[in-house]
């Protein structure tokens, strides 16, 4: 399947599988939604041509098992944000090759667990190529007895020199039961690269709720509201309005927040 090379295409997949060829300069977003009460396995190819661009959404709120193959040629940019609500089994296993000079690829993402919700989020990227770029940045929130890993493994080759590399994870844990494992990993094997990692974990700040509390707001109210802010800040990676919305009305529907549309994240 091919993109217009002439203006931006919007494609939607339900819970299936797919195989995406896009043309030379190509602007698409591609939706991919997942919900129900059956299990899906889904795996997908996507090869983006020279000077490509790629929004990915991929959006859950049921159990999945999910990889995706992602090649990059010259030039391109994949933007990769998922968001996963409602799923007691959830796993993505994302891989990127950047296989031409000067692409870029971010990968960004919320998770909200609960329950005893398992969650598995993995990535590899490999930068084939000089001055490629990609950047990631995952939040999740887990409650109860909810457990999530979140592996990255980053590969720059001899030749990718001038590559840029950043990776990192933070997570709020809401219960002492709850658990996060974040592991992230670099192989680097070229000269002159700029490679960063971190990963956080970490509760509610208990002066930040006493000062909510001291203007006005009742102790589940003011949690409410850091974990709604917490969760907000991944909504900046979102650059299509529709997706935004959406996924501001479903953190406002998890938390008992007033949402506001979702312009200002």
């Amino acid at each position: 399947m091919a993109g217009s090379n002439r203006t931006k295409q919007v494609l939607v997949f339900q819970n299936g599988n797919f195989d995406l060829k896009f043309e030379e300069r190509s602007r698409v977003v591609l939706l991919e939604f997942y919900e129900g009460k059956e299990a899906s396995s889904a795996r997908s190819k996507i090869h983006l041509r020279a000077g490509s661009e790629l929004e990915h959404y991929f959006l859950c709120k049921a159990d999945v098992d999910s990889r995706t193959d992602v090649v990059l040629e010259n030039d391109c940019a994949f933007h990769s944000f998922v968001f996963e609500s409602g799923a007691k089994n959830f796993s993505r296993n994302l891989s990127i090759e950047l296989e031409g000079p000067s692409s870029t690829c971010t990968i960004d993402g919320l998770f909200l667990g609960q329950n005893r919700d398992h969650i598995a989020h993995e990535t590899q990227v490999h930068h084939r190529s000089p001055s490629s770029t990609s950047v990631q940045n995952l939040r999740s929130v887990m409650d109860d007895r909810a457990a999530g890993s979140f592996l990255g493994r980053i590969l720059i080759d001899q030749e990718a020199a001038d590559t840029k590399a950043d990776q990192h994870t933070n997570n709020l844990l809401l219960s002492k039961h709850a658990s996060v494992l974040t592991k992230p990993e670099l192989e680097i094997y070229a000269q002159d690269v700029s490679c960063t990692h971190g990963a956080t974990v970490g509760r509610l700040d208990a002066d930040e709720i006493f000062y909510l509390r001291t203007r006005g707001y009742g102790l589940e109210e003011a949690r409410a509201l850091l974990i709604y802010a917490f969760s907000r800040q991944a909504m900046k990676a979102v650059m299509d309005e529709d997706v935004r919305r959406w996924i501001s009305a479903e953190l406002g529907r998890t938390f008992g927040v007033l949402d506001s549309g979702g312009n200002d994240a």
